[in-house]
């Protein structure tokens, strides 16, 4: 949407708003930010090599203006950010998600992946610790588009929270924010 932080978060917000008016449900995307890389996450890995202070000042602060008007979901980002976790790119770490997104930028909503089957992930991580990272770090909603037959990938997940590899905690505070988003938006009663 731009190089200037500020006309981004301020078009963001726009969108945000007229999503909304139009009935749909608004998703700021590639958190925590696609804009200093060309590489593509289709393809590989990229990597941003940016402290967080440098990330708030730039890449985050559209996310932040975001957050600030109650936008109800944000996409995940298939991205290294060694500064910040140097083992797990932004989808799969719980400093990026958890830490950053959720406690420092104060993000109540619900987080959905980009696509799993996205060669910047299949590349470095096996399905099942895709699927364990994702959850563990905070992720509520994990995108698969084609990439494997999605009842195996529900039944994987659920024998990852019977055996308690997932902690039913996390899984069930996800499950409540996905909740309250159909709530609010009229999808259950």
């Amino acid at each position: 949407m731009g190089a200037d932080p500020l006309k981004v978060g301020i078009q963001g917000v726009y969108y945000v708003h007229g999503a909304r008016r139009a009935g749909v449900i608004p998703v700021v995307k590639h958190f925590p930010g696609h804009g200093s890389t060309t590489d593509d996450s289709h393809n590989s890995l990229p990597v941003v090599e940016k402290d967080e202070q440098t990330l708030l000042q730039e890449d985050l602060y559209p996310f932040q203006m975001a957050i600030d008007y109650s936008v109800d979901v944000i996409m995940t980002a298939h991205l290294l950010f060694p500064e910040l976790d140097p083992d797990y790119p932004a989808t799969l770490s719980r400093e990026i998600i958890g830490g950053l997104l959720r406690d420092r930028l104060g993000f109540k909503g619900v987080v959905i992946s980009d696509d799993i089957g996205m060669q910047a992930l299949t590349r470095n991580f096996d399905l099942d610790e895709i699927l364990k990272r994702s959850f563990e770090a905070g992720v509520d909603l994990v995108l698969s588009m084609g990439s494997g037959d999605q009842m195996a990938l529900i039944d994987r997940v659920e024998e990852f929270y019977e055996t308690g590899d997932l902690n039913p905690k996390d899984l069930d505070e996800s499950v409540r924010r996905i909740l309250r988003l159909k709530l609010k938006w009229g999808l259950i009663e």
